[in-house]
């Protein structure tokens, strides 16, 4: 399963003359004017679009796809790295509210019960001594 910099990665590289990298860095230009940005490799773009921009997260690749949209290889890849991780993300918080789901109040009638077979042993003990 690609995670968002292996969609980047794989899809742009690193040769600065292919129309994937030129339309890479178009649409890092486009969030900033940052030299430090705009001089540091794919990942640290990647990085900062992520960190400090708030481009994309997990499962949320919008940015991704826009900047892709004319690439059917690269938009395939991002779209279904997109439903994979929405799916995980799902059955993640699908999993943390069955666990965090509390017991059941146990039932008035069964607190008496329990109760009442405390008090039956605690006399059958008082009459053995």
């Amino acid at each position: 399963m690609a995670d968002g910099n292996d969609l980047v990665t794989e899809n742009v590289g690193h040769d600065g003359n292919t129309d994937t990298f030129v339309i890479w860095n178009t649409a890092v230009k486009n969030v900033t004017n940052a030299p430090v940005v705009l001089s540091g490799t794919v990942m640290k773009q990647f990085q900062y679009l992520e960190l400090t921009e708030r481009k994309f997260s997990p499962g949320k690749y919008d940015f991704l796809k826009e900047t892709f949209s004319k690439d059917p290889d690269a938009l395939s890849k991002i779209t279904k790295a997109e439903k994979t991780i929405k799916s995980l993300l799902s059955k993640n918080d699908q999993a943390k509210k069955e666990t965090s789901k509390k017991p059941a109040a146990p039932r008035k009638k069964d607190e008496e019960n329990y109760i009442k077979m405390f008090e039956k042993k605690d006399k059958k003990d008082k009459k053995k001594k």
